[in-house]
């Protein structure tokens, strides 16, 4: 498993070496804030309190702009002339350190996803990315496996499941990295068992100090 230094905040990577997967993003929103996701819920905002959130994607193609590194790099891009999230530079390093194909971070995005409209305001912040490399699609068993663990409770039903319907994407997570850590390593276990190419043998190398709203 590759993962940042103890300074940065993390990027971890697990799995098989393929260009496709799932991911986790943590997310800081240090604002109360009010988010129209789209279409969903026919465009009404949706109240977003201050606090911790996770996010969970697949990006499922072999190369071009679906494969796993472009997909965990437009998340960290914003629309227009806003600035990257931090973490995109760190992001970067890691998928190249990874071994994923990868060019260059887009410049801007066109806001598509329900996710995208969140990750566009500069009160949300990704800090956290947690990539399982896998050919098959285990975006449900990952978002099944994060809203199982204590403390986890969803935003708005089935809100960012763009693909499945089933349960919500989009999630509230408690705030103290102790606990990202430990759930972290639970998700990546799980995901990968449901795989069936699991390991349950990995430990992050990223420290960092909890981002407080």
């Amino acid at each position: 498993m590759q993962g940042d230094g103890v300074d940065g905040p993390p990027v971890v990577f697990a799995g098989s070496p393929l260009s496709s997967g799932v991911y986790v993003l943590r997310i800081c929103v240090c604002a109360d804030l009010q988010v129209r996701f789209g279409r969903y819920a026919g465009g009404a905002p949706i109240d977003v309190p201050a606090g911790a959130y996770a996010y969970v994607g697949s990006a499922l193609a072999s190369r071009g702009s679906t494969a796993l590194a472009p997909r965990l790099l437009r998340h960290a891009t914003r629309s227009g002339r806003r600035p990257p999230h931090a973490i995109r530079a760190e992001l970067l390093r890691a998928c190249v350190a990874a071994g994923l194909p990868i060019s260059a971070p887009p410049r801007h995005k066109k806001l598509f996803w329900n996710i995208d409209y969140l990750l566009d305001d500069l009160s949300a912040e990704i800090i956290g990315v947690l990539a399982v490399r896998a050919l098959h699609n285990l975006e449900a068993n990952l978002a099944r496996a994060l809203l199982a663990l204590p403390g986890v409770a969803p935003l708005a039903p089935r809100l960012g499941a763009h693909d499945s319907h089933e349960v919500a994407h989009l999630v509230r997570i408690p705030a103290h990295v102790g606990w990202w850590h430990v759930a972290a390593a639970r998700l990546c276990d799980e995901t990968l068992q449901a795989g069936s190419s699991f390991s349950s043998s990995f430990s992050f190398t990223g420290c960092y100090d909890d981002a407080k709203p």
